[in-house]
């Protein structure tokens, strides 16, 4: 069962790459701060932020333990 937290930073995610580079804005960077990331390789990372630059990752880089997330509408 997928989490609803997995499921936004998925959307969110998305979202970042498909506007990007149809000229949405062009020099956009997106920080995405998730809680776990499943890297399609069967890897997961805890509590790290992912940099969207130019409809492309980045970077992923581990999020200070004190970092704070904004709650969303649900």
């Amino acid at each position: 069962m997928i989490s609803r937290r997995f499921c936004g930073v998925g959307v969110a995610l998305g979202m970042a790459i498909a506007l990007v580079p149809h000229g949405f804005a062009q020099d956009l960077v997106i920080t995405i701060r998730a809680a776990t990331l499943l890297d399609g390789r069967g890897g997961v990372r805890h509590n790290i932020t992912l940099v969207v630059r130019d409809g492309k990752i980045e970077r992923i880089d581990p999020s200070p333990a004190s970092a704070q997330t904004p709650p969303t509408g649900s």
